[in-house]
């Protein structure tokens, strides 16, 4: 794939003189990402100065491409994620994205976007478990990113208990998932 069909097809008007500039500089940026593909200051740049620009399909283009050539940054990822989230991007594909993000940049901010997206979408409670525990395996004892995964997690746990009402079984559930983290590492300021 290539950006070569990322030239404007969003009805730039051109006649206004910072219009033509902005081309212009989007035309120069496009160019040097097609010449060297894996420079990733100029793929970010292409991708701030169509978002800028507002040139949406072009701006997922940009993005896609990038992600084929570099690793995008986490603040890439969650700007990618929070435009999708404001379009209103089909769940299913919303939910590709955001593995695809997880995966290509495993933080705990983006796997808690994939939480909330999950929590947000409906109430199986299945579902989103498993999500949370995809999370914990790959982040659940990482020293920084792990306890905001496991107190969101818990915090979900939690607000499923206030809904059923003190259930014996939601209760043990929360335990359980206190106790797992306390078996890991470093885990002793938790109990202060």
């Amino acid at each position: 794939e290539d950006l070569s069909d990322i030239s404007s097809s969003d009805g730039e008007s051109g006649a206004d003189e910072d219009n033509r500039r902005d081309a212009a500089f989007l035309a120069a940026v496009q160019e040097d990402v097609m010449v060297t593909p894996f420079r990733a200051e100029l793929h970010l740049a292409l991708i701030s100065a169509l978002r800028e620009a507002a040139q949406l399909d072009r701006l997922r283009r940009a993005r896609e491409f990038a992600v084929c050539c570099i690793s995008l940054p986490e603040p890439q990822w969650l700007e990618w994620l929070e435009d999708e989230k404001r379009l209103d991007m089909d769940f299913d594909k919303f939910a590709q994205l955001s593995r695809l993000a997880c995966d290509s940049c495993p933080t705990s901010k983006i796997w808690l976007q994939r939480c909330a997206l999950f929590r947000e979408r409906d109430g199986n409670a299945s579902d989103v478990r498993r999500v949370y525990e995809e999370a914990l395996e790959v982040l659940g004892a990482h020293p920084f990113e792990g306890p905001e995964i496991w107190a969101d997690y818990r915090d979900y746990e939690e607000a499923l208990l206030a809904r059923t009402g003190g259930e014996a079984g939601q209760v043990q559930c929360i335990r359980t998932l206190f106790l797992r983290q306390m078996s890991l590492l470093g885990s002793e300021r938790l109990l202060e």
